[in-house]
């Protein structure tokens, strides 16, 4: 199949990493094919997004010390992971939505290792209480599309 997308630089193919997708789509692997593509499209077209995504990366290192994201040692009950962000604890003077995001995605890229997280999926909870104006300024709509697009492709077992 990834021959029929010539279009898109297929990075790694090697048999454990496809078999996060497959196991993610229930091994239907027309469904596991187009996250995969999706997987790779999103990282072709962000770019910047990926460059030097480490915990050493100095805003990735303090999102990450300041709680960006939290993740909880239960699973809720369809035994997702459950990651917490607390939106008004976002220091804007010391790094971005940016490099929050980066951090969720470098958390979920270690976290995908595990084979219940590939077939369960994850949820993300955030409590946007107590998230000021000032904050909310920062974001623009292009951040936030950014924000769902990548999620949404390591998203949900279920699709």
């Amino acid at each position: 199949m990834i021959i029929t997308r010539p279009d898109i630089g297929f990075l790694r193919t090697d048999d454990a990493f496809i078999l996060r997708f497959l196991r993610a789509r229930k091994f239907n692997h027309f469904e596991a094919f187009r996250l995969l593509a999706q997987y790779f499209e999103y990282r072709q077209q962000n770019l910047d997004m990926f460059k030097n995504l480490k915990a050493t990366d100095p805003g990735i290192k303090q999102a990450l010390k300041d709680g960006f994201p939290g993740v909880l040692s239960n699973l809720d009950r369809y035994g997702r992971k459950i990651l917490v962000l607390f939106a008004a604890n976002w220091d804007q003077s010391r790094y971005t939505f940016v490099d929050i995001l980066r951090a969720i995605l470098l958390s979920l890229e270690s976290m995908i290792e595990d084979p219940e997280l590939q077939v369960n999926g994850f949820i993300l909870i955030i409590d946007w209480s107590n998230f000021t104006f000032k904050q909310a300024s920062k974001l623009t709509p292009s951040m936030l599309r950014l924000a769902i697009e990548g999620l949404q492709v390591r998203g949900s077992a279920d699709g």
